[in-house]
Protein backbone atom coordinates (compact mmCIF):
# COMPACT_ATOMS: atom_id res chain seq x y z
CA UNK A 1 0.00 0.00 0.00
CA UNK A 2 2.86 2.32 0.85
CA UNK A 3 4.49 1.73 -2.54
CA UNK A 4 1.15 2.10 -4.31
CA UNK A 5 0.62 5.50 -2.71
CA UNK A 6 4.11 6.64 -3.69
CA UNK A 7 3.37 5.55 -7.26
CA UNK A 8 0.12 7.60 -7.25
CA UNK A 9 -1.99 4.56 -8.09
CA UNK A 10 -5.75 5.21 -7.84
CA UNK A 11 -6.38 2.03 -5.83
CA UNK A 12 -4.96 -1.21 -4.56
CA UNK A 13 -5.40 -4.88 -5.28
CA UNK A 14 -4.33 -7.84 -3.22
CA UNK A 15 -1.69 -7.07 -0.58
CA UNK A 16 1.31 -9.34 0.05
CA UNK A 17 2.61 -9.26 3.63
CA UNK A 18 6.15 -10.70 3.44
CA UNK A 19 6.53 -13.81 5.52
CA UNK A 20 2.83 -13.92 6.41
CA UNK A 21 0.37 -14.33 3.54
CA UNK A 22 -1.43 -12.61 0.68
CA UNK A 23 -4.50 -10.64 1.73
CA UNK A 24 -7.18 -10.37 -0.93
CA UNK A 25 -8.56 -6.93 -1.65
CA UNK A 26 -12.04 -8.07 -0.57
CA UNK A 27 -10.70 -8.72 2.95
CA UNK A 28 -9.21 -5.23 3.37
CA UNK A 29 -11.20 -2.46 5.11
CA UNK A 30 -13.32 -0.69 2.50
CA UNK A 31 -11.74 2.71 3.18
CA UNK A 32 -8.30 1.38 2.20
CA UNK A 33 -9.48 0.61 -1.34
CA UNK A 34 -9.12 4.33 -2.16
CA UNK A 35 -5.59 5.63 -1.66
CA UNK A 36 -6.87 9.21 -1.81
CA UNK A 37 -9.18 8.67 1.14
CA UNK A 38 -8.14 10.67 4.23
CA UNK A 39 -8.41 7.56 6.43
CA UNK A 40 -6.11 5.63 4.09
CA UNK A 41 -3.50 8.39 4.12
CA UNK A 42 -3.57 8.53 7.92
CA UNK A 43 -3.41 4.73 8.09
CA UNK A 44 -0.27 4.64 5.92
CA UNK A 45 1.37 7.50 7.86
CA UNK A 46 0.74 5.61 11.10
CA UNK A 47 2.22 2.47 9.58
CA UNK A 48 5.38 4.32 8.60
CA UNK A 49 5.66 5.75 12.11
CA UNK A 50 5.55 2.29 13.68
CA UNK A 51 9.09 1.58 12.51
CA UNK A 52 10.30 4.52 14.63
CA UNK A 53 8.81 3.16 17.87
CA UNK A 54 10.97 1.63 20.60
CA UNK A 55 8.65 -1.35 20.95
CA UNK A 56 5.12 -2.51 20.17
CA UNK A 57 2.71 -4.17 22.62
CA UNK A 58 0.00 -6.36 21.09
CA UNK A 59 -2.95 -8.11 22.73
CA UNK A 60 -2.38 -11.58 21.30
CA UNK A 61 -0.27 -14.64 22.08
CA UNK A 62 2.23 -16.66 20.07
CA UNK A 63 0.10 -19.76 19.62
CA UNK A 64 -2.77 -17.76 18.09
CA UNK A 65 -0.69 -15.89 15.48
CA UNK A 66 2.69 -17.65 15.31
CA UNK A 67 3.45 -16.86 11.65
CA UNK A 68 2.64 -13.14 11.84
CA UNK A 69 4.56 -12.60 15.09
CA UNK A 70 7.59 -14.50 13.79
CA UNK A 71 7.61 -12.46 10.57
CA UNK A 72 7.52 -9.19 12.50
CA UNK A 73 10.22 -10.23 14.95
CA UNK A 74 12.53 -11.63 12.25
CA UNK A 75 12.33 -8.50 10.12
CA UNK A 76 10.57 -10.24 7.21
CA UNK A 77 7.74 -7.72 7.06
CA UNK A 78 9.93 -4.63 7.54
CA UNK A 79 13.71 -4.88 8.10
CA UNK A 80 14.69 -3.40 11.44
CA UNK A 81 11.14 -3.49 12.80
CA UNK A 82 10.95 -2.64 16.55
CA UNK A 83 10.60 -5.44 19.13
CA UNK A 84 7.08 -6.89 19.28
CA UNK A 85 5.81 -7.90 22.74
CA UNK A 86 2.81 -10.26 22.55
CA UNK A 87 1.36 -9.94 26.07
CA UNK A 88 -2.17 -11.30 25.55
CA UNK A 89 -4.65 -12.34 26.17
CA UNK A 90 -5.31 -9.32 28.37
CA UNK A 91 -8.11 -9.61 30.87
CA UNK A 92 -10.67 -6.88 31.53
CA UNK A 93 -10.62 -7.63 35.27
CA UNK A 94 -8.59 -9.82 37.65
CA UNK A 95 -11.48 -12.25 37.95
CA UNK A 96 -12.37 -12.55 34.30
CA UNK A 97 -10.28 -15.58 33.42
CA UNK A 98 -12.16 -18.18 31.40
CA UNK A 99 -9.60 -20.94 31.75
CA UNK A 100 -8.62 -21.21 35.38
CA UNK A 101 -10.62 -24.31 36.22
CA UNK A 102 -12.47 -24.07 39.51
CA UNK A 103 -12.23 -20.30 39.57
CA UNK A 104 -14.06 -20.12 36.26
CA UNK A 105 -16.82 -22.38 37.55
CA UNK A 106 -17.29 -20.18 40.61
CA UNK A 107 -17.49 -17.03 38.49
CA UNK A 108 -20.03 -18.62 36.15
CA UNK A 109 -22.05 -19.77 39.15
CA UNK A 110 -21.96 -16.27 40.62
CA UNK A 111 -23.16 -14.82 37.33
CA UNK A 112 -25.87 -17.45 37.08
CA UNK A 113 -27.10 -16.73 40.61
CA UNK A 114 -27.54 -13.06 39.83
CA UNK A 115 -31.07 -11.73 39.34
CA UNK A 116 -30.41 -11.17 35.63
CA UNK A 117 -33.08 -12.96 33.54
CA UNK A 118 -30.42 -13.80 30.94
CA UNK A 119 -28.34 -15.90 33.32
CA UNK A 120 -31.46 -17.34 34.88
CA UNK A 121 -32.49 -18.53 31.40
CA UNK A 122 -28.99 -19.85 30.63
CA UNK A 123 -29.03 -21.80 33.87
CA UNK A 124 -32.06 -23.75 32.62
CA UNK A 125 -30.36 -24.89 29.39
CA UNK A 126 -28.25 -28.05 28.88
CA UNK A 127 -24.47 -27.79 28.64
CA UNK A 128 -23.03 -26.59 25.30
CA UNK A 129 -26.54 -26.25 23.82
CA UNK A 130 -26.87 -22.48 23.31
CA UNK A 131 -25.74 -20.38 20.32
CA UNK A 132 -24.74 -16.93 21.57
CA UNK A 133 -25.35 -14.28 18.85
CA UNK A 134 -23.88 -10.76 19.13
CA UNK A 135 -22.48 -8.40 16.51
CA UNK A 136 -20.85 -5.70 18.61
CA UNK A 137 -21.91 -2.15 19.34
CA UNK A 138 -20.41 -0.10 16.50
CA UNK A 139 -22.49 -1.17 13.51
CA UNK A 140 -25.95 -2.53 12.84
CA UNK A 141 -27.15 -5.30 10.54
CA UNK A 142 -29.85 -4.38 7.99
CA UNK A 143 -33.43 -5.29 8.86
CA UNK A 144 -33.63 -7.59 5.84
CA UNK A 145 -30.57 -9.52 7.03
CA UNK A 146 -31.93 -9.58 10.60
CA UNK A 147 -35.06 -11.32 9.37
CA UNK A 148 -32.93 -13.91 7.55
CA UNK A 149 -30.86 -14.43 10.70
CA UNK A 150 -34.05 -14.98 12.67
CA UNK A 151 -35.23 -17.51 10.09
CA UNK A 152 -31.85 -19.26 10.21
CA UNK A 153 -31.80 -19.53 13.99
CA UNK A 154 -35.33 -20.89 13.95
CA UNK A 155 -34.49 -23.40 11.20
CA UNK A 156 -31.39 -24.63 13.05
CA UNK A 157 -33.60 -25.90 15.90
CA UNK A 158 -30.81 -24.85 18.30
CA UNK A 159 -31.25 -22.92 21.52
CA UNK A 160 -29.97 -19.36 21.19
CA UNK A 161 -29.31 -16.15 23.08
CA UNK A 162 -29.43 -13.18 20.68
CA UNK A 163 -28.27 -9.67 21.64
CA UNK A 164 -30.09 -7.60 19.02
CA UNK A 165 -28.86 -4.20 17.82
CA UNK A 166 -30.57 -2.12 15.12
CA UNK A 167 -28.62 1.17 15.13
CA UNK A 168 -24.98 2.20 14.80
CA UNK A 169 -22.90 3.42 17.73
CA UNK A 170 -24.01 6.63 19.50
CA UNK A 171 -27.51 6.41 17.96
CA UNK A 172 -30.47 5.85 20.23
CA UNK A 173 -31.93 2.40 19.70
CA UNK A 174 -35.66 2.82 20.40
CA UNK A 175 -37.08 -0.04 18.31
CA UNK A 176 -38.59 -2.87 20.32
CA UNK A 177 -37.69 -6.51 19.66
CA UNK A 178 -41.26 -7.26 18.60
CA UNK A 179 -41.21 -4.35 16.14
CA UNK A 180 -38.08 -5.74 14.45
CA UNK A 181 -38.66 -9.51 14.49
CA UNK A 182 -42.42 -9.76 14.90
CA UNK A 183 -44.63 -11.37 17.52
CA UNK A 184 -45.07 -14.57 15.55
CA UNK A 185 -41.33 -15.34 15.46
CA UNK A 186 -40.96 -14.70 19.19
CA UNK A 187 -43.92 -16.95 19.95
CA UNK A 188 -42.53 -19.78 17.79
CA UNK A 189 -39.12 -19.77 19.52
CA UNK A 190 -40.24 -18.91 23.03
CA UNK A 191 -39.31 -22.38 24.34
CA UNK A 192 -35.71 -22.32 23.06
CA UNK A 193 -34.71 -18.74 22.29
CA UNK A 194 -34.11 -15.48 24.15
CA UNK A 195 -33.74 -12.14 22.34
CA UNK A 196 -32.68 -9.02 24.23
CA UNK A 197 -31.70 -5.46 23.37
CA UNK A 198 -30.16 -4.81 26.75
CA UNK A 199 -26.47 -4.75 27.65
CA UNK A 200 -24.84 -8.12 28.32
CA UNK A 201 -21.65 -9.03 30.18
CA UNK A 202 -20.17 -10.91 27.25
CA UNK A 203 -17.30 -12.60 29.08
CA UNK A 204 -19.70 -13.92 31.72
CA UNK A 205 -21.96 -15.29 28.99
CA UNK A 206 -19.05 -17.01 27.23
CA UNK A 207 -17.93 -18.52 30.55
CA UNK A 208 -21.35 -20.10 31.09
CA UNK A 209 -21.45 -23.86 30.65
CA UNK A 210 -24.61 -23.65 28.50
CA UNK A 211 -22.92 -21.70 25.67
CA UNK A 212 -21.63 -23.92 22.86
CA UNK A 213 -21.01 -21.58 19.83
CA UNK A 214 -20.54 -17.84 19.42
CA UNK A 215 -21.94 -16.28 16.18
CA UNK A 216 -20.14 -12.94 15.97
CA UNK A 217 -18.80 -10.15 13.72
CA UNK A 218 -15.26 -11.17 14.82
CA UNK A 219 -14.23 -7.89 16.39
CA UNK A 220 -10.88 -8.41 18.13
CA UNK A 221 -12.36 -8.23 21.63
CA UNK A 222 -14.88 -10.92 20.71
CA UNK A 223 -12.13 -13.06 19.14
CA UNK A 224 -9.89 -12.89 22.22
CA UNK A 225 -12.74 -13.46 24.67
CA UNK A 226 -13.97 -16.50 22.74
CA UNK A 227 -10.42 -17.89 22.46
CA UNK A 228 -9.80 -17.43 26.18
CA UNK A 229 -13.08 -19.16 27.10
CA UNK A 230 -12.70 -21.99 24.59
CA UNK A 231 -15.98 -21.23 22.80
CA UNK A 232 -15.85 -21.83 19.00
CA UNK A 233 -16.51 -18.59 17.13
CA UNK A 234 -18.56 -18.68 13.93
CA UNK A 235 -17.13 -15.56 12.28
CA UNK A 236 -19.31 -13.33 10.10
CA UNK A 237 -17.21 -10.14 9.58
CA UNK A 238 -19.18 -6.95 8.94
CA UNK A 239 -16.64 -4.16 8.28
CA UNK A 240 -13.18 -2.75 8.99
CA UNK A 241 -10.45 -5.21 10.00
CA UNK A 242 -12.88 -7.97 10.93
CA UNK A 243 -12.07 -10.20 7.96
CA UNK A 244 -8.40 -10.04 8.93
CA UNK A 245 -9.41 -10.98 12.47
CA UNK A 246 -11.37 -13.90 11.06
CA UNK A 247 -8.28 -15.12 9.19
CA UNK A 248 -6.28 -15.03 12.42
CA UNK A 249 -8.90 -16.85 14.51
CA UNK A 250 -9.39 -19.59 11.93
CA UNK A 251 -5.66 -20.20 11.49
CA UNK A 252 -5.24 -20.19 15.28
CA UNK A 253 -8.00 -22.77 15.77
CA UNK A 254 -10.34 -20.46 17.70
CA UNK A 255 -13.22 -20.81 15.24
CA UNK A 256 -14.36 -20.93 11.62
CA UNK A 257 -14.91 -18.15 9.08
CA UNK A 258 -17.88 -17.99 6.73
CA UNK A 259 -15.74 -16.48 3.98
CA UNK A 260 -18.46 -16.27 1.32
CA UNK A 261 -20.94 -14.41 3.50
CA UNK A 262 -21.33 -10.76 2.51
CA UNK A 263 -20.40 -7.77 4.63
CA UNK A 264 -21.18 -4.03 4.59
CA UNK A 265 -20.59 -2.53 1.16
CA UNK A 266 -21.26 -5.79 -0.70
CA UNK A 267 -24.50 -6.74 -2.40
CA UNK A 268 -26.42 -9.77 -1.31
CA UNK A 269 -28.19 -11.10 1.75
CA UNK A 270 -27.24 -14.42 3.32
CA UNK A 271 -30.30 -16.65 3.35
CA UNK A 272 -31.82 -17.96 6.54
CA UNK A 273 -31.52 -21.51 5.19
CA UNK A 274 -27.74 -21.22 4.83
CA UNK A 275 -27.34 -19.55 8.23
CA UNK A 276 -29.36 -22.31 9.85
CA UNK A 277 -27.27 -25.04 8.21
CA UNK A 278 -23.95 -23.48 9.26
CA UNK A 279 -25.08 -22.88 12.85
CA UNK A 280 -26.36 -26.44 13.16
CA UNK A 281 -23.14 -27.82 11.67
CA UNK A 282 -20.94 -25.74 14.00
CA UNK A 283 -22.87 -26.90 17.05
CA UNK A 284 -22.36 -30.54 16.03
CA UNK A 285 -18.70 -30.24 14.95
CA UNK A 286 -16.58 -31.95 17.62
CA UNK A 287 -13.34 -31.06 15.77
CA UNK A 288 -14.10 -27.33 15.95
CA UNK A 289 -14.79 -27.59 19.67
CA UNK A 290 -11.57 -29.49 20.22
CA UNK A 291 -9.52 -26.84 18.38
CA UNK A 292 -11.21 -24.06 20.37
CA UNK A 293 -10.45 -25.91 23.61
CA UNK A 294 -6.78 -26.21 22.61
CA UNK A 295 -6.67 -22.50 21.79
CA UNK A 296 -8.06 -21.78 25.25
CA UNK A 297 -5.40 -23.99 26.83
CA UNK A 298 -2.66 -22.24 24.86
CA UNK A 299 -4.02 -18.85 25.98
CA UNK A 300 -3.85 -19.99 29.61
CA UNK A 301 -0.30 -21.30 29.16
CA UNK A 302 0.80 -18.02 27.54
CA UNK A 303 -0.08 -15.89 30.57
CA UNK A 304 0.98 -18.48 33.14
CA UNK A 305 4.42 -18.25 34.73
CA UNK A 306 7.02 -19.11 32.12
CA UNK A 307 4.57 -18.72 29.22
CA UNK A 308 5.28 -16.69 26.10
CA UNK A 309 3.13 -13.70 27.10
CA UNK A 310 4.50 -13.86 30.66
CA UNK A 311 8.07 -13.70 29.36
CA UNK A 312 7.20 -10.88 26.94
CA UNK A 313 5.73 -8.86 29.79
CA UNK A 314 8.85 -9.48 31.89
CA UNK A 315 11.09 -8.45 29.03
CA UNK A 316 9.08 -5.27 28.44
CA UNK A 317 9.12 -4.30 32.14
CA UNK A 318 12.82 -5.05 32.39
CA UNK A 319 13.69 -2.87 29.43
CA UNK A 320 11.36 -0.16 30.66
CA UNK A 321 13.18 -0.13 34.00
CA UNK A 322 16.52 0.09 32.21
CA UNK A 323 15.37 3.19 30.37
CA UNK A 324 14.11 5.12 33.37
CA UNK A 325 16.83 7.39 34.78
CA UNK A 326 16.78 9.83 37.71
CA UNK A 327 16.09 13.45 36.92
CA UNK A 328 17.20 16.58 38.74
CA UNK A 329 14.74 17.48 41.47
CA UNK A 330 13.88 13.88 42.40
CA UNK A 331 11.63 13.15 39.41
CA UNK A 332 12.10 10.69 36.56
CA UNK A 333 12.52 10.95 32.85
CA UNK A 334 12.20 8.36 30.09
CA UNK A 335 12.75 8.50 26.37
CA UNK A 336 9.81 6.15 25.90
CA UNK A 337 7.46 8.95 26.95
CA UNK A 338 9.32 12.14 25.98
CA UNK A 339 10.50 11.35 22.46
CA UNK A 340 14.05 12.27 21.42
CA UNK A 341 15.73 11.21 18.22
CA UNK A 342 19.32 11.25 19.43
CA UNK A 343 18.85 8.61 22.15
CA UNK A 344 19.56 4.93 21.73
CA UNK A 345 16.66 2.57 21.01
CA UNK A 346 15.39 -0.28 23.14
CA UNK A 347 16.99 -2.81 20.85
CA UNK A 348 20.47 -1.60 21.89
CA UNK A 349 20.05 -2.91 25.41
CA UNK A 350 20.54 -6.63 25.97
CA UNK A 351 20.72 -8.02 29.48
CA UNK A 352 19.72 -11.25 31.24
CA UNK A 353 16.33 -11.56 32.95
CA UNK A 354 17.73 -11.47 36.46
CA UNK A 355 15.70 -11.63 39.62
CA UNK A 356 15.55 -7.89 40.02
CA UNK A 357 13.79 -7.55 36.65
CA UNK A 358 11.13 -10.13 37.47
CA UNK A 359 9.32 -8.53 40.38
CA UNK A 360 5.90 -9.64 39.18
CA UNK A 361 3.04 -11.16 41.13
CA UNK A 362 1.16 -14.30 40.13
CA UNK A 363 -1.12 -12.32 37.81
CA UNK A 364 1.39 -11.44 35.07
CA UNK A 365 -0.93 -9.48 32.78
CA UNK A 366 -2.00 -6.94 35.38
CA UNK A 367 -0.17 -3.67 35.88
CA UNK A 368 2.27 -4.14 38.76
CA UNK A 369 4.17 -1.65 40.88
CA UNK A 370 7.81 -1.77 39.78
CA UNK A 371 10.97 -0.31 41.28
CA UNK A 372 11.93 2.52 38.94
CA UNK A 373 15.36 3.11 40.44
CA UNK A 374 17.99 2.34 37.76
CA UNK A 375 20.07 -0.80 37.99
CA UNK A 376 23.77 -0.43 38.52
CA UNK A 377 25.48 0.13 35.20
CA UNK A 378 22.24 0.77 33.34
CA UNK A 379 22.96 2.88 30.24
CA UNK A 380 21.90 6.48 30.37
CA UNK A 381 20.31 7.75 27.17
CA UNK A 382 21.81 10.93 25.89
CA UNK A 383 19.75 13.90 24.80
CA UNK A 384 20.38 17.47 23.76
CA UNK A 385 17.26 18.57 25.64
CA UNK A 386 17.64 19.73 29.22
CA UNK A 387 16.05 17.68 31.96
CA UNK A 388 12.80 19.48 32.63
CA UNK A 389 10.37 19.27 35.49
CA UNK A 390 6.67 19.23 34.84
CA UNK A 391 5.63 22.67 33.67
CA UNK A 392 2.57 24.50 34.92
CA UNK A 393 -0.81 24.06 33.29
CA UNK A 394 -1.85 25.97 30.18
CA UNK A 395 -3.32 29.37 30.95
CA UNK A 396 -6.18 30.96 28.93
CA UNK A 397 -3.78 33.00 26.78
CA UNK A 398 -1.88 29.87 25.84
CA UNK A 399 -5.16 28.17 25.00
CA UNK A 400 -5.94 30.99 22.58
CA UNK A 401 -2.58 30.50 20.87
CA UNK A 402 -3.17 26.72 20.63
CA UNK A 403 -6.59 27.25 19.05
CA UNK A 404 -5.22 29.89 16.69
CA UNK A 405 -2.38 27.55 15.70
CA UNK A 406 -4.76 24.72 14.90
CA UNK A 407 -7.04 26.97 12.85
CA UNK A 408 -4.19 28.53 10.87
CA UNK A 409 -2.47 25.23 10.10
CA UNK A 410 -5.61 23.22 9.31
CA UNK A 411 -7.06 25.99 7.13
CA UNK A 412 -3.80 26.61 5.29
CA UNK A 413 -4.84 27.00 1.61
CA UNK A 414 -1.56 25.44 0.44
CA UNK A 415 -1.31 22.36 2.66
CA UNK A 416 -4.79 22.07 4.20
CA UNK A 417 -5.54 18.59 5.50
CA UNK A 418 -3.22 16.97 2.94
CA UNK A 419 -0.31 16.50 5.33
CA UNK A 420 0.95 13.77 7.59
CA UNK A 421 0.24 13.72 11.30
CA UNK A 422 3.87 14.46 12.15
CA UNK A 423 4.17 17.47 9.84
CA UNK A 424 0.73 18.76 10.88
CA UNK A 425 1.57 18.92 14.60
CA UNK A 426 5.09 20.10 13.87
CA UNK A 427 3.64 23.14 12.07
CA UNK A 428 1.24 23.73 14.96
CA UNK A 429 4.11 23.71 17.44
CA UNK A 430 6.16 26.08 15.24
CA UNK A 431 3.22 28.49 15.12
CA UNK A 432 2.80 28.18 18.88
CA UNK A 433 6.48 28.95 19.54
CA UNK A 434 6.36 32.03 17.32
CA UNK A 435 3.21 33.45 18.89
CA UNK A 436 3.31 32.35 22.54
CA UNK A 437 3.48 35.03 25.24
CA UNK A 438 5.00 32.89 27.97
CA UNK A 439 8.36 31.21 28.51
CA UNK A 440 6.85 27.78 29.15
CA UNK A 441 8.29 24.96 27.06
CA UNK A 442 5.64 22.85 25.35
CA UNK A 443 6.23 19.69 23.34
CA UNK A 444 4.18 18.63 20.34
CA UNK A 445 2.58 15.97 22.51
CA UNK A 446 1.52 18.42 25.22
CA UNK A 447 0.08 20.84 22.65
CA UNK A 448 -1.80 18.01 20.95
CA UNK A 449 -3.26 16.75 24.23
CA UNK A 450 -4.24 20.28 25.25
CA UNK A 451 -6.01 20.77 21.92
CA UNK A 452 -7.91 17.51 22.39
CA UNK A 453 -8.99 18.64 25.87
CA UNK A 454 -10.20 21.98 24.47
CA UNK A 455 -12.02 20.21 21.64
CA UNK A 456 -13.88 17.90 24.01
CA UNK A 457 -15.00 20.77 26.24
CA UNK A 458 -16.06 22.93 23.27
CA UNK A 459 -18.07 20.07 21.82
CA UNK A 460 -19.80 19.57 25.16
CA UNK A 461 -20.63 23.28 25.36
CA UNK A 462 -21.97 23.35 21.79
CA UNK A 463 -24.07 20.27 22.48
CA UNK A 464 -25.57 21.79 25.63
CA UNK A 465 -26.21 25.11 23.87
CA UNK A 466 -27.92 23.38 20.96
CA UNK A 467 -30.04 21.31 23.35
CA UNK A 468 -31.17 24.49 25.10
CA UNK A 469 -31.92 26.18 21.78
CA UNK A 470 -34.10 23.26 20.69
CA UNK A 471 -35.91 23.00 24.01
CA UNK A 472 -39.58 23.90 23.45
CA UNK A 473 -41.10 25.33 26.59
CA UNK A 474 -44.77 24.79 27.25
CA UNK A 475 -46.87 27.42 25.48
CA UNK A 476 -43.90 28.97 23.65
CA UNK A 477 -43.90 29.44 19.88
CA UNK A 478 -41.13 29.95 17.38
CA UNK A 479 -41.76 33.70 17.55
CA UNK A 480 -40.75 33.67 21.20
CA UNK A 481 -37.21 32.68 20.21
CA UNK A 482 -36.75 35.67 17.86
CA UNK A 483 -34.54 38.34 19.52
CA UNK A 484 -36.30 41.62 20.37
CA UNK A 485 -36.06 44.26 17.62
CA UNK A 486 -33.68 47.18 17.87
CA UNK A 487 -36.43 49.69 17.15
CA UNK A 488 -40.18 49.86 16.71
CA UNK A 489 -39.68 50.53 12.99
CA UNK A 490 -38.25 47.00 12.59
CA UNK A 491 -40.87 45.35 14.79
CA UNK A 492 -42.71 42.54 13.04
CA UNK A 493 -46.52 42.61 13.24
CA UNK A 494 -48.19 39.99 15.35
CA UNK A 495 -49.00 36.89 13.32
CA UNK A 496 -52.33 35.13 13.12
CA UNK A 497 -51.30 32.33 15.47
CA UNK A 498 -49.82 34.72 18.01
CA UNK A 499 -52.88 36.92 17.86
CA UNK A 500 -55.21 34.00 18.50
CA UNK A 501 -52.99 32.82 21.35
CA UNK A 502 -52.96 36.27 22.92
CA UNK A 503 -56.73 36.54 22.59
CA UNK A 504 -57.17 33.10 24.16
CA UNK A 505 -55.04 34.20 27.10
CA UNK A 506 -57.09 37.32 27.59
CA UNK A 507 -55.23 39.83 25.48
CA UNK A 508 -58.29 42.18 25.43
CA UNK A 509 -57.75 45.59 23.87
CA UNK A 510 -54.10 44.81 23.13
CA UNK A 511 -55.23 42.35 20.46
CA UNK A 512 -57.87 44.55 18.76
CA UNK A 513 -55.46 46.15 16.29
CA UNK A 514 -53.83 42.88 15.19
CA UNK A 515 -57.26 41.29 14.84
CA UNK A 516 -58.52 44.20 12.76
CA UNK A 517 -55.53 43.87 10.48
CA UNK A 518 -56.07 40.14 10.26
CA UNK A 519 -59.75 40.50 9.33
CA UNK A 520 -58.94 43.26 6.85
CA UNK A 521 -56.39 41.02 5.21
CA UNK A 522 -58.88 38.16 5.07
CA UNK A 523 -61.54 40.46 3.62
CA UNK A 524 -59.17 41.68 0.89
CA UNK A 525 -58.29 38.09 0.09
CA UNK A 526 -61.98 37.14 -0.16
CA UNK A 527 -62.69 40.09 -2.46
CA UNK A 528 -59.81 39.14 -4.73
CA UNK A 529 -61.07 35.58 -4.75
CA UNK A 530 -64.60 36.68 -5.72
CA UNK A 531 -63.21 38.95 -8.45
CA UNK A 532 -61.27 36.11 -10.03
CA UNK A 533 -64.30 33.88 -9.76
CA UNK A 534 -66.42 36.51 -11.60
CA UNK A 535 -63.77 36.81 -14.33
CA UNK A 536 -63.74 33.07 -14.83
CA UNK A 537 -67.55 33.06 -15.06
CA UNK A 538 -67.63 35.83 -17.67
CA UNK A 539 -64.94 34.10 -19.75
CA UNK A 540 -66.95 30.87 -19.62
CA UNK A 541 -70.09 32.74 -20.63
CA UNK A 542 -68.39 34.28 -23.70
CA UNK A 543 -67.16 30.87 -24.80
CA UNK A 544 -70.66 29.44 -24.47
CA UNK A 545 -72.10 32.28 -26.59
CA UNK A 546 -69.54 31.60 -29.33
CA UNK A 547 -70.33 27.90 -29.24
CA UNK A 548 -74.09 28.58 -29.66
CA UNK A 549 -73.40 30.95 -32.55
CA UNK A 550 -71.36 28.29 -34.31
CA UNK A 551 -74.09 25.68 -33.76
CA UNK A 552 -76.70 28.06 -35.21
CA UNK A 553 -74.52 28.71 -38.27
CA UNK A 554 -74.03 24.96 -38.78
CA UNK A 555 -77.77 24.32 -38.67
CA UNK A 556 -78.47 27.09 -41.19
CA UNK A 557 -75.94 25.60 -43.61
CA UNK A 558 -77.47 22.11 -43.35
CA UNK A 559 -81.07 23.22 -43.59
CA UNK A 560 -81.23 26.44 -45.62
CA UNK A 561 -84.57 28.25 -45.69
Amino acid sequence: MDRSMDASHPGIGDVDIPGVRRIRQSSLPQALHDLNDLFTKQFIDNGRALSQADGILVNTFDALEPVALAALRDGKVVPGFPPVYAIGLLKSSPSSSCTDGAGSEKQAAAASSSPSPIFAWLGEQPAKSVVYVAFGSRTAVSHEQLHEMAAGLEASRCRFLWVLKTTVVDREDTAEVRDVLGDQFLERVTDRGLVTKGSVEQEAVLRHAAVGVFLSHSGWNSVTEAAACGVPLLAWPRFGDQRLNAIALESGGAGVWMERWSWDGEDGVVSGREIGEKVKAAMADAAVRARAARASQEAAKAVAEGGTSYRSMQLFIGKLKAWIVPMSGGGFWTNMVMRVDDGAGLEEFSFPMTQDTQEIDEMPTEVQAVDVQPREGAPRPCSTRPYLKRTKNFDPKEDEVVVSAWLNVSKDPVHGANQSRASFWSRIRDYYEKNKKTKAYRTESSIMHRWMTILVQVNKFCGCYEAIEHRNQSGATIQDKIPPPESEARKRPMGQKKAKEALRRGGGEACVDPLDKMWAKNKAFDMEKEKKKEERYMASLELEKKRLALEEKKVNLQYPL
